[in-house]
């Protein structure tokens, strides 16, 4: 079916981006192909370039918008109130998006294209990775000052949370292990908590 020539741009962008979104987790970033997007959106793929400078500048938009759905998911969980309750929550939340997007890490990868191509170092991408690193460090924050986390440095924690989601997401590709990733957070958690030592002083 035809779409209205009077249909908004914003609504027709919308619908680019779902459609490369979908297109991403599908096919991954080196099979990702601007002709599949927009046949998938139902528009010309002339129409792309309204909105998008290129396929860099589309995955980028894609990777915003992503980051932007799990902000609005997990300002929708309970407010960081300093317990390890709410900071499972994150955990949780952090998790089952990972496993919904697939790819939603492998920006932070070198040579993805992303966050490492000819216009990756825009500071407005990586802005927006840190702003939402900023939203982990909060929870974090707000539980060192409940005293259920020892005193941490919350920028250098988020940057360890994201580390763990990445482990997790790796480990199941790998391994081909069943069931959701959610099903990890007590080890994400335990890890989180106690780390890898067994509290003696180093060598």
């Amino acid at each position: 079916m035809a779409r209205p020539r009077t249909e908004p741009a914003q609504v027709r962008r919308r619908r680019i981006l779902d459609a490369a979104r979908a297109t991403l987790i599908r096919s991954g970033y080196g099979a990702f192909n601007l002709g599949y997007v927009a046949d998938r959106a139902g528009v010309a793929k002339g129409t792309l370039y309204l909105h998008f400078r290129d396929k860099d500048d589309l995955l980028a938009s894609v990777f915003v918008d992503m980051l932007e759905g799990l902000e609005r998911r997990l300002d929708e969980l309970a407010p960081p109130d300093g317990t390890l309750a709410s900071l499972r929550r994150m955990v949780e939340a952090e998790l089952d998006f990972v496993e919904e997007t697939h790819y939603f890490l492998a920006p932070f990868s070198p040579g993805s294209g992303i966050l490492h191509g000819p216009r990756a170092g825009s500071p407005a991408r990586r802005g927006r990775f840190l702003a939402h690193l900023d939203i982990l460090a909060r929870r974090v924050k707000a539980c060192v000052a409940s005293g259920v986390l020892r005193p941490v440095d919350p920028d250098d924690a988020a940057f360890f949370i994201v580390c763990g989601l990445r482990m997790c997401m790796i480990r199941k590709f790998v391994r081909g292990e069943k069931g959701p990733l959610r099903a990890r957070s007590d080890e994400l958690m335990e890890l989180l908590l106690r780390g890898l030592g067994s509290g003696q002083a180093a060598a």
